[in-house]
């Protein structure tokens, strides 16, 4: 049985990292409060997501070969896009991210089996290891996020 590179790179994260990582305190009396929330969404064409009160706006527009991926990798190339480019505002705090795509807020927490959606999930984790970002996921029906998911659709314009 051969080893791919992403699963042999994962297990030397784990190995030394897994203490430090594991022994993080939790104040398990008070809910977490959270210093930003961003709203992220991915189209056929465009990923977009917005920060706060909606007053900042990240669009990015896929490339010919993310357009062909499935729902769920552009989703979270949207919230890999949202943390990259709020990394000036939202370092060393804690975040939540809302989705209207239920797969991608659970791969975001616990990985995936296919190695294509696992390899997002662990590019959004290190992105957030390396700020001192404490992320949080949380699904809301598509209804609620209509401001993200017209920020993805913006993101078309940025190609004309």
């Amino acid at each position: 049985m051969q080893i791919s590179a992403n699963i042999v790179e994962e297990l030397k994260f784990w190995k030394e990292n897994l203490v430090s990582l594991n022994s993080r305190c939790c104040d398990i009396q008070k809910p977490p409060t959270f210093l930003h929330v961003i709203a992220a969404d991915a189209s056929d064409s465009g990923v977009g997501s917005l920060l706060d009160n909606f007053d900042t706006k990240a669009l990015r527009l896929l490339s010919e070969e993310e357009r062909g991926k499935h729902s769920t990798y552009r989703e979270l190339l949207a919230v890999s896009h949202a943390l990259k480019s709020f990394l000036p505002k939202i370092s060393h705090s804690r975040v939540k991210m809302l989705l209207d795509n239920q797969s991608a807020a659970r791969i975001i927490e616990v990985g995936s089996m296919k190695s294509e959606l696992h390899a997002m999930a662990m590019d959004i984790f290190f992105t957030c290891l390396r700020n001192g970002i404490s992320l949080a996921t949380q699904w809301i029906p598509r209804s609620l996020n209509e401001a993200a998911d017209s920020a993805s659709r913006e993101a078309e314009m940025l190609d004309t």
